[in-house]
């Protein structure tokens, strides 16, 4: 019997070592793609505050 219970601690252990790993992947995967998208955001506030910028220069 503790020969069984010891093999169902290490497969719920490796189990759980498993879930474990992909939740921080998905962690860290949502943290790159916030980090990509704010990335984009400030790109494309500068791209547009650049058009801006030449708009006004174009306008005077």
């Amino acid at each position: 019997m503790k020969h069984i219970n010891n093999n169902k601690k290490k497969l719920i252990n490796s189990v759980s070592a498993k879930k474990y790993l992909e939740i921080c992947e998905n962690k860290s995967m949502i943290k790159y793609s916030l980090n990509r998208s704010m990335l984009l955001m400030k790109k494309k506030k500068k791209s547009l505050s650049n058009l801006a910028g030449i708009r006004q220069v174009a306008k005077p």
